[in-house]
């Protein structure tokens, strides 16, 4: 219920005020004083909406009551209203100037009273419940800064330990070069504190000065272009001697929009990478090293084998043709052997020497405009043997016109001697080989079939490897090196072509090389007409 105060020294004013603010409101409250000395003194009891006090007193005057009241907590925002019977605007004025907040003359005018007593008494209620709002919204809003700070502390905590957590240096540079933050990694590199990092100029809290300067340095370009900047690798001298590789991008940051920019450098420790590169530089330069002995021996061991093979070669010949005379049956079956046993290893010596020929690069093609039909034909004839020793047939399925290709004829020959000859081995007794052509989007093929017992997936793997030699017992009998097929292919790939297997258990097999559009001689139209041609047949 509403509460007013009644100062006024004069018994009858004080009693017509009372009575007049009683009947403002059913259960109004009012506490009347004789002094202004009274009301100050009872500071701290007092409560009220409404003071009403005289102007003229003895001891204070109302613009003196006025003043001391506002000075008390309790009073502050009191509406206070003057009454007195003088009308002197200087009253007047001291009384407002002292915060007076309504003056009424005397006699009073009961109605105008009791109207502007109302009016402040409800001033007073809209300030208290304004003030209770207020003090609400405040405790709201103490609670919700309470929670932010509480967000931002555990974010900045969060933020701490994911950035302890990485592997990278982490840290960040103000304008004038001093560091504002780092994580663990970053003080571990510089073989500091994180918190003796901060703060702390980066020419002071990097060991390393040529790397505190470099760094410095790009952080000036990105503060003036604005853009990240990248050193891709970098080595930083950490305390006690070691050398950290790192990989360092750089990028301006603003942690608000008035906020300063700051550079933020992220640095990746390489120095494993390094070093297995390292280690592998030097794998790779002991095993060229390697490389370009196996390729001396191998070019000394092949000229000091070929001279007693040429002789042994000829003296057999020599024998087998009875150019000294006769000799007999026995003899000149093992004078047969020692010759075809000749050429073979004189083969094998010549297949290694052109593959080390092409791992050094020193191999080249002599290219000329080359049929391949006829290269095919001479390629079967000297197969042919083999095929009739294996009761083997060769279908050879030959176009009408020649099918011409620019690329090295001895190459192509051998390729074609290479894998016919591995055909008649796959295929074995009784079966049989074919070779067709094929022409598609401008590269010519020549696809070369067998009916033998074929191979999986990974035999496919192994054939196409130097020196692979299936496990088959039908091929065991073959002194081959597994050099035939990997050498054909590379002869392909110089050529810029490809060789491909197609092959399965008890399926035969199907190789075909494929020579580029650009090498192709033969009209187009030409030769898909022939190749339907050499389906059909």
């Amino acid at each position: 219920m509403p509460h007013v105060i009644i100062v006024d020294d004069r018994v009858s004013n004080r009693e017509i005020l009372a009575r007049l603010a009683r009947s403002l409101e059913p259960d109004v409250r009012v506490t009347a004083f004789a002094s202004p000395e009274d009301a100050l003194e009872a500071d701290g009891q007092l409560d009220p909406d409404l003071i009403v006090t005289d102007y003229k007193m003895p001891t204070m005057n109302g613009a003196e009551f006025i003043r001391a009241c506002r000075t008390r907590p309790w009073c502050r925002e009191v509406p206070i209203m003057v009454v007195t019977a003088y009308e002197d605007r200087a009253f007047r004025y001291d009384a407002l100037e002292a915060g007076a907040t309504d003056f009424l003359l005397s006699p009073i005018d009961h109605r105008e009273f009791l109207t502007r007593a109302r009016n402040l008494i409800t001033m007073r209620t809209q300030q208290r419940i304004i003030a209770g709002r207020a003090a609400t919204l405040k405790q709201a809003l103490d609670e919700a800064i309470r929670q932010h700070e509480e967000t931002i502390r555990a974010s900045e905590r969060k933020l701490r330990q994911v950035i302890d957590t990485a592997p990278c240096l982490i840290f960040m540079t103000r304008r004038d070069g001093t560091v504002s933050l780092a994580n663990q990694a970053a003080a571990k590199a510089f073989g500091r504190q994180v918190d003796d990092l901060i703060g702390q100029p980066l020419t002071e809290a990097v060991g390393d000065e040529t790397f505190a300067e470099r760094h410095l340095a790009e952080d000036r370009k990105v503060f003036y272009s604005g853009a990240r900047s990248v050193i891709a690798e970098e080595q930083l001298h950490a305390p006690g001697g070691a050398i950290v590789w790192l990989q360092t991008m750089k990028l301006p940051l603003q942690t608000a929009p008035t906020a300063p920019v700051e550079v933020l450098t992220v640095a990746t420790n390489i120095t494993e990478r390094k070093s297995f590169e390292t280690d592998l530089l030097s794998a790779k330069d002991q095993a060229e090293i390697a490389n370009r002995s196996k390729s001396e021996f191998l070019a000394n061991m092949s000229h000091e084998l070929r001279t007693p093979l040429n002789a042994i070669i000829g003296f057999s010949d020599t024998m087998r043709n009875g150019i000294f005379g006769s000799i007999g049956p026995k003899y000149l079956e093992y004078a047969s052997d020692i010759s075809h046993s000749a050429h073979h290893l004189l083969k094998i010596i010549e297949d290694i020497l052109q593959l080390s020929a092409i791992e050094a690069g020193k191999l080249t093609l002599e290219e000329a405009d080359i049929d391949v039909v006829d290269l095919v034909s001479q390629s079967i004839r000297i197969a042919e043997h083999g095929a009739a020793r294996r009761g083997a047939t060769i279908d050879h399925r030959t176009p009408a016109c020649p099918l011409l290709i620019h690329a090295d004829a001895a190459k192509v020959k051998q390729i074609l001697v290479n894998i016919l000859t591995n055909a008649l081995i796959y295929a074995g007794e009784g079966a049989s080989v074919s070779v067709g052509y094929g022409f598609e989007a401008g590269s010519l093929s020549v696809v070369i079939s067998d009916t033998g017992v074929g191979m999986s997936s990974q035999e496919m793997d192994v054939a196409l490897t130097r020196f692979g030699r299936i496990g088959n017992p039908q091929r065991q009998s073959h002194a081959g090196t597994g050099l035939g097929l990997p050498l054909s292919r590379e002869f392909m790939t110089m050529h810029g072509g490809t060789l491909t297997l197609e092959s399965a258990p008890g399926a035969g097999t199907t190789v075909t090389i494929a020579f580029p559009p650009h090498r192709t001689r033969t009209e187009p139209s030409l030769a898909a007409a022939e190749a339907k041609t050499a389906s059909r047949s």
